[in-house]
Order: structure tokens, then C-alpha cells, then sequence
């Protein structure tokens, strides 16, 4: 048995320690975004690694690595599943006062208007076509997403993605707004 196991031959891993190296797991590899959330990232790994350890022998007991590789999983879903919620969101149906939602001091939350603002103006300047499919890859759709909604080939998609955001890089540049 491999030094590096979380329990010898006689002892089962304390529920404490699984739950430690979870944390540290979620700790070093989640955004600042996601912090006030890693409480439930734990728990829902460790909901993940008891089911799977149910279904196991019991001699195979998890090693550190593992318990670590289900928080880092559990972490990598739940941002995805938060992508997926954000995508469900298009520009047209953010408030202007949206961004300041998040918590951030004042200061921020006018800068992040201002800029939700200015990328609005600047989408609306720019061909139709471009439009839609940059909209669309804000939205957090790929660019087979974009093909698809937008009935056209993935080249033809990939190309309007890539001139519609250079439009509205020249178009903020223009108006100051730098990231």
C-alpha cells in the first residue's frame, strides 16, 4: 500500500480529514468569484466521493490524490454550471446596474456599467450579422453554437466572431474603454 494513502491497513479515513484535503483542493484551484462558495463545493465532493465509495470494496481506499482529483471535479462543474446560468443571461436583458450587483465597491460597479453601456453602443454600431454572432460568443456560446443558431457553416461563424470583435475592440478603444 502506497505511503501516500489516506488510511493504514486497520484505520478508516476520518471524515475530517477527506474534508481537509477537499478544502485545500478547492482552495488553491478556486476563483475569487466562487470563494463565498467553496463550503458547498466541498459538500457536494464529498456527497460525490461517499457515493463512489459506497459502490467500492472497501479495501480500495481513496488515496490523497483522488480525494482531491473529486473536489477539483466538483469545483470544474460547479463553474460550468455557473457559465451555463451567465450564458442564459444575453447583454439586452442585463439592468445598467447589473454589474454593481456582485458585490464590488461603488467605484467598480460605475466603471462596470460604463463598460456594459459602451459594449452596447459599439454592438449596436456594427453590421447585423456581426451583432448576432458576437452577442452570441458573449453569451458564452461556441462557435459550433453560433453556426448552429445562426444557420451558418462554422467558417462563416468563426469569421463573423472574429471581424465582429475586432469591430468592437477598434469601436471601445475609440471610446477609452480599455479592460
Amino acid at each position: 500500500m502506497s505511503a501516500r494513502r489516506l488510511a493504514t491497513e486497520h484505520d478508516e479515513p476520518t471524515h475530517a480529514a477527506i474534508r481537509d484535503i477537499m478544502l485545500a483542493a478547492v482552495d488553491r484551484a478556486c476563483p475569487g468569484w466562487l470563494r463565498s462558495e467553496r463550503e458547498d463545493i466541498v459538500h457536494d465532493a464529498m456527497t460525490r466521493l461517499t457515493a463512489r465509495l459506497a459502490a467500492a470494496p472497501a479495501a480500495d481506499r481513496p488515496s490523497r490524490a483522488y480525494v482531491a482529483k473529486v473536489a477539483y471535479h466538483a469545483l470544474v462543474d460547479e463553474i460550468r454550471r455557473q457559465a451555463r446560468a451567465r450564458s442564459r443571461v444575453g447583454l439586452d436583458e442585463l439592468g445598467d446596474d447589473a454589474p454593481g450587483d456582485r458585490g464590488v465597491g461603488p467605484e467598480a460597479a460605475v466603471a462596470d456599467a460604463r463598460i456594459v453601456a459602451a459594449i452596447r453602443d459599439c454592438l449596436s454600431q456594427t453590421v447585423q450579422t456581426r451583432r448576432a454572432a458576437v452577442g452570441l460568443y458573449l453569451e458564452g456560446r461556441g462557435p459550433s453554437e453560433v453556426a448552429a443558431v445562426l444557420e451558418l457553416s462554422r467558417k462563416q461563424a468563426d469569421n463573423l466572431v472574429h471581424r465582429g470583435l475586432a469591430d468592437l475592440r477598434r469601436c471601445l478603444d475609440r471610446k477609452g474603454v480599455r479592460p
